[in-house]
């Protein structure tokens, strides 16, 4: 696209939610390995990776420790975002099993990032897994969670 577009590339976006939020963290956590670096901000949304889709896949823990992101780097230097639904852990309980919830995961998932330096913005917002979404990205775009 940039090859046909003027694009901005420090201030672009990379928004993932539920399945698309775990490929975002995958995606951020992986961005080291390449020299073109395309998004300056990643929002991971209900990342689900609790869902059998996940963890089937053989290395699927691996995110747990974002894929070794931090064996590689000392810092990570993109802008994080972690939202989630407060009422969403509800609407797939019958699915977590052993596995943390949604929120659980966020929260995991921010506490293990804080460990090597990054700070994400989290925000839980009211409502179920999907519900939110419009008022997340209305508040991005207006600027209300930097």
């Amino acid at each position: 696209l940039a090859e046909q577009y003027p694009m901005d590339f420090g201030r672009s976006v990379l928004f993932g939610h539920s399945q698309g939020g775990v490929f975002t963290h995958y995606a951020v956590c992986h961005s080291d390995r390449y020299e073109n670096q395309p998004f300056a901000v990643y929002i991971i949304g209900s990342p689900a990776f609790w869902t059998p889709y996940f963890t089937d896949q053989a290395d699927w823990k691996d995110y747990q420790t974002e894929y070794g992101y931090f064996d590689r780097n000392q810092t990570m230097n993109k802008k994080l975002y972690l939202t989630g639904g407060a009422d969403e852990d509800q609407d797939y309980a019958e699915y977590y099993g052993e596995n943390d919830s949604t929120l659980q995961g966020l929260k995991h998932l921010k506490e293990r990032l804080e460990q090597h330096g990054t700070e994400p913005v989290c925000k839980i917002y009211p409502g179920n897994h999907y519900m939110y979404v419009p008022d997340m990205l209305v508040e991005f775009a207006d600027g209300v969670l930097e």
